[in-house]
């Protein structure tokens, strides 16, 4: 139960539940409207592929689509987000390989690291 003093104490408990209600609905359109854009990369990566043949430029590919789901991932993650203040948050455990994994995540920054004359690698 809630026991508000005086008028000012009344609104300024409206207006901060507004305010967080106004939050919540603009991280989900804006994750929804973040996705469109995200799938559609994905896709046009994988109609590009066959066209092309150079092993540089399928690298370059590979890194532009595995940033494409590395976005989409940290969209999902605010829509999980989300679920998790509403209590609605399922888990589903998921098999992955973690060498697959990090190599992914390096492949992202190869090219900037190649331009300030960096090497990466990991080892485990």
């Amino acid at each position: 139960m809630l026991l508000i003093r005086d008028a000012t104490e009344a609104v300024l408990f409206d207006r901060n539940k507004n305010e967080k209600y106004y939050q919540e609905m603009l991280l989900l359109s804006a994750s929804h409207e973040l996705r469109t854009p995200l799938n559609a990369n994905l896709q046009m990566g994988e109609l590009l592929e066959p066209y092309i043949t150079d092993p540089e430029g399928l690298s370059y590919l590979r890194i532009l689509r595995n940033s494409s789901k590395l976005m989409l991932i940290l969209v999902n993650d605010m829509l999980d987000l989300y679920q998790i203040k509403a209590n609605q948050l399922r888990l589903i455990p998921t098999e992955f390989v973690l060498n697959d994994l990090i190599e992914s995540c390096l492949e992202t920054f190869v090219v900037q690291a190649q331009h300030k004359s960096v090497n990466l690698f990991f080892e485990i």
